[in-house]
């Protein structure tokens, strides 16, 4: 991906996480190209979204495989992948706005993904760390949950974004693990 593509990318992320019916001038102006300068890598709005989604899920997949490749103990995994995550709600934001507002034609490309993070929390659930009584589909969910916060919070600055990280992570183990980790 060349330099012009990533400053559309950033601006895709930046204004459609705020409005997804934003218009592509406001995408173009924002990345500090004009709007032909835009269709020429992205032929329209469709495309556009594509790929932002393909961008959101090796985003993911990168903060899964690094913090798999980092750590053996699967909750350590999981730390790393909380924390990483809610640190770039600027990207994820856009991934949350998109599936609260049941965008079908771009959502199906994210399950692949979810299914790397519920297989994680999965593997820590049975590795104790989750109580047994504790379905695994509850602690996928405070996941989300606790990532909406995160990206919210960091969106409408009413957190220190060095203390978003730490704060996912205390809120998601104080909701689900059996004890603080």
């Amino acid at each position: 991906m060349n330099k012009t593509q990533r400053s559309i990318l950033d601006a895709a992320f930046e204004i459609l996480s705020q409005d997804l019916s934003a218009p592509l001038e406001k995408i173009a102006e924002t990345a500090g190209v004009t709007r032909v300068t835009l269709h020429r890598y992205y032929n329209n709005r469709e495309a556009l979204m594509e790929a932002t989604g393909v961008e959101l899920c090796r985003l993911t997949r990168k903060i899964i495989e690094d913090a798999t490749n980092s750590h053996d103990d699967p909750r350590d995994q999981l730390k790393a992948v909380i924390m990483q995550t809610a640190e770039m709600g600027d990207r994820f934001h856009l991934l949350m706005h998109a599936t609260e507002h049941e965008d079908e034609e771009h959502y199906p490309k994210f399950l692949e993904v979810e299914q790397l993070i519920a297989d994680l929390i999965e593997t820590v659930w049975r590795e104790g760390f989750i109580p047994a009584d504790i379905p695994t589909a509850w602690a996928i969910q405070m996941y989300y949950g606790v990532m909406a916060v995160s990206w919210r919070a960091l969106r409408d600055g009413t957190v220190a974004p060095k203390r978003i990280p730490e704060l996912a992570w205390r809120s998601f183990t104080s909701g689900v693990f059996a004890t603080q980790a």
